[in-house]
């Protein structure tokens, strides 16, 4: 079976990315290496091209976002954007190898404060992003928004005594607040987090 010039570039594309993640090279320099391979002369690339700018301009914008906790939504906002370019596939162990020790401090908010904020405020970046129509990320949003204030009221009176479970109230309402009051500036596209600022 002959494989398709496009197919091609997707297969040097996620070996590019694989590069990247090993050797913490820049994206041109990778690029650069890549373009030398045996069988690159075979691949489409403008096509590649477009993979490669498109995947590792955003790459950056991602990890900044998910090192500050905004939100859970990484994968989906990743996923998502990856699977313009083609199929996404899954890879698991033993092709995958996922540590299981901690290193450093978790990168979701777990509970308190930060879980409320990242499960209203952080949740509605990740719907816009992932949403293609805007009236029903806003409906489900909202119904998002009510749903984790109940677990924040359901948690606290689970266990009163406990003052994180009355700061992922305070989080939620805090983060609910600020997305309705900044809804028109969330952005379209996931940026990093530098970037963003300035914009707030």
């Amino acid at each position: 079976m002959r494989t398709s010039a496009r197919h091609r570039a997707r297969e040097f594309a996620l070996q590019g990315l694989y590069q990247r993640q090993l050797s913490g090279n820049a994206p041109d320099a990778i690029r650069a290496q890549i373009s030398e391979a045996t069988g690159f002369a075979n691949v489409d690339g403008p096509y590649f091209d477009e993979l490669w700018n498109g995947v590792t301009s955003e790459f950056d914008n991602l990890v900044a976002l998910y090192e500050a906790g905004v939100g859970r939504g990484e994968d989906g906002v990743l996923t998502h954007g990856a699977s313009r370019y083609g199929r996404v596939y899954l890879i698991n162990e033993p092709l995958a190898h996922h540590p299981r020790e901690r290193r450093g401090p978790a990168p979701y908010a777990r509970s308190g404060w930060r879980l409320g904020l990242t499960a209203t405020w952080g949740r509605a970046h990740t719907m816009r992003w992932l949403a293609s129509d805007p009236e029903a990320y806003r409906r489900e949003w909202r119904r998002l928004a009510v749903l984790e204030l109940g677990r924040a009221l359901s948690a606290a009176a689970r266990r009163p005594w406990r003052a994180s479970s009355w700061m992922q109230i305070a989080g939620v309402l805090a983060g609910a607040g600020k997305a309705l009051a900044r809804w028109e500036t969330i952005p379209p596209e996931a940026r990093s987090r530098k970037s963003y600022a300035g914009a707030a």
